[in-house]
């Protein structure tokens, strides 16, 4: 190869050298310009914020805001808290704030931004107005112009010495589930009090335990749609119209004390344990007064079998107390039947293995 050749040869090879060291340079530099329009252009859909929570002085059952803004950055992935502070309401600021955006009552948050319109989760639960959204729907909450906490709601009850029946712990449990906030001072009214024979006279209940509700509970916005049906008004606020089991009726019986018989082979160690299923009622609700075990082959488990024409076993026969649980009924109803006598016969738990099955002729 001639010198000419060679350097020919070098130089075709430093010219391709340079075409790729360009390309590549020229794929970075298109990738850094995409990078930058990429981030230029989710920057601008992001939605910057700055947030004041005005608190309530010396409220300590008052809302906690910060769970309210927790909700709204979990659900807006877009939203940017450009800043964030907490006054209170009886500081110079608070004061200020307060009278500017005709705000009646605290804690409140109010949302400062130029996008404001674009956070969809706060539509319906802010007032919104000149790029400014302003929660004041915290519950319970201090009204600025009377001083008074409002929403700490009280419950009574009318009624007697009665173990088995519901407490007041349990409907205080169920509004704290519901984000109700409850008096831990609870009225019992005795049956016989001339004060009940009012109530009762008032309200036609011929039941007890009665409960009754403070009118409090108006101020959960969120609740009294779920709970109007099952409410009934009176002048002192409210009272649950149907029983909560067991109670007394009007004749002075328990209704609601529901009793087990499980049918079972005792000779069968693989079959389904029926215990499982009575823990399954208990954290329903269910009062299992008394339970009952009874071999297949005893006469009594015999003369079931055949009066109630049980096709496996283990079975469970319920009494019909069990009528008294009316949530529970529906969910019932796809797993078993209700016999003329009123008790419930459980028959189908699906594809739940450890059943046997018999012939209720042979019984």
């Amino acid at each position: 190869m001639t010198n000419n050749e060679k350097n020919m040869k070098k130089k075709k090879r430093k010219n391709k050298t340079s075409l790729q060291d360009f390309l590549v340079v020229g794929v970075i530099i298109v990738a850094i310009i995409l990078a930058y329009l990429l981030l230029n252009q989710s920057n601008d859909q992001k939605i910057k914020i700055n947030v004041i929570r005005i608190t309530a002085p010396n409220c300590q059952n008052c809302l906690d805001t910060s769970k309210i803004m927790q909700g709204i950055l979990k659900s807006e992935k877009d939203l940017i808290v450009s800043s964030e502070k907490k006054i209170s309401a009886d500081s110079d600021e608070g004061r200020k704030i307060t009278e500017k955006y005709k705000i009646s009552r605290v804690p409140a948050i109010v949302i400062f931004s130029n996008k404001i319109d674009k956070v969809n989760v706060i539509q319906g639960l802010f007032k919104i107005e000149n790029n400014v959204a302003i929660f004041e729907k915290a519950v319970p909450y201090l009204d600025l112009q009377s001083g008074e906490v409002k929403g700490i709601v009280k419950i009574s009850q009318i009624s007697k010495d009665c173990k088995e029946c519901p407490k007041p712990s349990q409907i205080e449990g169920a509004f704290k589930r519901l984000g109700v906030v409850t008096d831990s001072n609870v009225e019992t009214i005795d049956v016989n009090s001339d004060k009940a024979k009012k109530i009762f006279n008032e309200t036609k209940v011929k039941f007890y335990p009665m409960f009754l509700i403070s009118k409090e509970i108006e101020e959960y916005w969120w609740v009294m749609p779920q709970l109007s049906h099952s409410l009934g008004k009176i002048k002192e606020g409210y009272f649950l119209k149907s029983p909560l089991p067991p109670y007394f009726d009007k004749d002075g019986i328990k209704r609601g004390l529901v009793k087990l018989t499980i049918i079972y082979n005792k000779s069968c160690s693989d079959c389904f344990n029926m215990s499982s299923f009575k823990s399954a009622l208990e954290r329903a609700g269910i009062f299992i007064a008394n339970e009952q075990l009874v071999d297949v082959s005893s006469l009594y488990g015999k003369s079931l079998i055949k009066k109630y024409n049980i096709s496996k076993i283990p079975s469970l026969i319920i009494s019909k107390d069990i009528i008294e649980y009316t949530p529970i009924l529906k969910e019932l109803n796809n797993t078993g039947t209700f016999e003329k006598d009123g008790n419930y016969v459980l028959r189908n738990l699906g594809n739940v293995r450890g059943f046997q099955k018999i012939n209720a002729s042979l019984y």
